[in-house]
């Protein structure tokens, strides 16, 4: 008998093998091997870890791995983004389906999933699809973060290294993307996502931060990553995305032509909102014969924008002048002046563009240039101090005088209607609206980190507690009770021990009125209290004391009355 049971056994033995994989929730470890993977994958329970060996696997048809609970994935690939040791290596076999990708982040539950982590893995993408793709078109997803990967060989247009899709408004950091043609693809989620600003953004450019978000949790951020050997683009987005891109370093390869193309045209919809700054880009001088003597750092074709600070390194000896930033460029050539989608212009608006230098070039400010292929009427689509401000004048790198736009640690003195100051100590930025005044800012940009950067696995048991302000006024959110602490003013999401009762508190600045609360069961303009059973998300909007004024006109197109 016994012998039977040691020839059984060892029948099975090839069986366990082959399964690559081990563990119980909460920690399993597995092979790069696509079956291993899956199987641990499916076996773990929400929060779980999957730790995966060192090792090398090819994935093929309709190997994806589709990632619907928030988990970790954590690999064995260390040192990125500056020195990668590649230990866990996946190479995308033509892998194919929908999404042609390794791995498919796509939460069954957006805003209550557990943080989802994808770290330490290498992936070549073989030119043949596509790295990481993440969607969420049903709710705003922030609970996951991309980080200390290594990823390359999409060198063809439509291979991604990384593609973000949707609400998506978690973190990119620290990772390594080379030798790509497009390294990141970005989109919204076209007309549902901008029904969201419908009633705050008008016709006549009145766009309020605290609308957008600006400066706020709601974007996708990219930050403190490498890019190297880039060949067309860093980001290539429009339909409705909100991006981020801070305090990363570039460094272009042959035919790089624009680092940021952001959409305007009337099919895709657009970019809603996006913030550059703090960005290094380095030049290789054995590059230059590829560029056709320019290098465009942004195409600008609609939305807002928020770019400054970013640095050129480099530049090649003999190249022309156009190290620009072009607003409205070819994107927006079939958009005519007056074009309307849901009830505002689609052409780039109330954006800013401010301390942007070539390091190499002169005077040091890269061209600020000013496209004249625009629609129906191409000079009067885009005014300065109207449609944006820049601190250089159009198609220049001249300075504007005055106090245009200004950037200096103290407020400059007696300001007129339309002059911009960027505060350099506080990374506060304010325009004046009335003769003479400052008045409060209106952009501060995200603290850094993101809050990501601080979560480990172990946290999982703790749940973010996210607020997102909306309207046309201001005001203040903050929590008593918990582990966490919200100030909203500037920390508008911290983490919470699991079942804590937080409390809010809104209050609002000066004449506005807090108009109430949405979200997680919140209602009216008391305290808002919520239990921290899993990641909550609450929206507190405010108004202005006064009633917008409206313009009536009658069949014949005169003004009869304002109400």
């Amino acid at each position: 008998m016994k012998k039977y049971i040691i020839f059984l056994s060892l029948l099975l033995l090839p069986s366990l093998c082959f399964a690559g994989y081990s563990g119980s929730s909460p920690s399993w470890t597995s092979t790069a091997d696509y079956t291993s993977l899956k199987g641990a994958y499916d076996s773990a329970t929400e929060g779980d870890t999957i730790n995966v060996s060192s090792d090398s696997a090819t994935w093929t048809s309709g190997q994806t791995l589709t990632i619907t609970k928030g988990i970790h994935i954590i690999g064995a690939t260390t040192g990125c983004p500056d020195a990668c040791v590649d230990e866990t290596v996946i190479t995308n076999g033509t892998v194919g389906g929908t999404y042609a990708a390794l791995f498919v982040i796509n939460p069954a539950n957006p805003a209550t999933t557990a943080v989802t982590e994808i770290e330490g893995l290498t992936l070549n993408l073989g030119d043949a699809g596509n790295g990481i793709w993440i969607q969420s078109t049903t709710d705003d997803y922030h609970s996951f973060r991309i980080h200390e990967n290594h990823i390359y060989g999409g060198t063809s247009a439509g291979h991604y290294p990384v593609t973000a899709v949707g609400y998506t408004y978690g973190l990119l950091d620290h990772n390594l993307i080379e030798g790509s043609y497009m390294d990141l693809h970005i989109s919204g989620n076209s007309q549902a996502g901008w029904d969201r600003y419908a009633e705050s953004l008008d016709t006549d450019y009145s766009i309020l931060w605290s609308a957008l978000g600006m400066g706020g949790l709601d974007f996708l951020y990219i930050e403190d990553n490498v890019f190297s050997g880039t060949t067309h683009m860093i980001d290539d987005c429009g339909l409705g995305a909100r991006w981020v891109f801070r305090y990363n370093s570039i460094s272009l390869g042959s035919g790089a032509l624009a680092l940021w193309d952001i959409h305007g045209s009337t099919n895709n919809a657009g970019s809603i909102a996006v913030e550059i700054y703090e960005n290094t880009e380095t030049v290789p001088s054995t590059s230059y014969s590829a560029y056709s003597n320019y290098l465009r750092i942004m195409n600008f074709s609609g939305g807002t924008a928020m770019l400054y600070d970013n640095v050129v390194q480099a530049k090649p000896s003999g190249a022309g002048p156009l190290w620009d930033i072009n607003i409205g460029a070819s994107r927006q050539t079939d958009i005519a002046c007056d074009y309307l989608r849901n009830g505002f212009q689609m052409k780039p608006r109330n954006s800013y563009f401010w301390g942007n230098t070539n390091s190499t070039s002169g005077a040091g400010r890269v061209y600020f240039y000013r496209s004249t292929s625009l629609g129906a009427d191409p000079n009067s689509c885009l005014e300065s101090g109207v449609h944006y401000w820049s601190d250089t004048n159009d198609n220049s790198k001249v300075e504007q005088t005055g106090y245009a736009f200004s950037k200096q640690t103290t407020a400059p003195a007696t300001p007129v209607v339309g002059d911009v100051w960027w505060d350099t100590d506080d990374k506060l930025l304010y325009r004046c609206t009335a003769a003479g005044d400052w008045g409060t800012s209106v952009y501060t940009p995200l603290a850094y980190p993101h809050t990501l950067q601080g979560y480990t696995e172990n946290q999982d048991e703790n749940y973010y507690l996210t607020v997102t302000k909306i309207g046309a006024g201001d005001g203040t959110v903050t929590s008593s009770g918990g582990s966490g602490s919200i100030d909203c003013g500037d920390t508008c999401q911290s983490n919470f021990t699991n079942n804590d009762v937080v409390t809010l508190t809104a209050t609002a600045t000066g004449s506005d009125v807090f108009k109430g609360w949405s979200g997680e069961g919140c209602s009216g303009t008391g305290t808002c209290v919520v239990t921290m059973s899993a990641a909550r998300n609450v929206v507190a909007e405010w108004q202005h004391s006064y009633v917008k004024s409206k313009a009536v006109f009658d069949d014949s197109g005169f003004k009869i009355v304002s109400q």
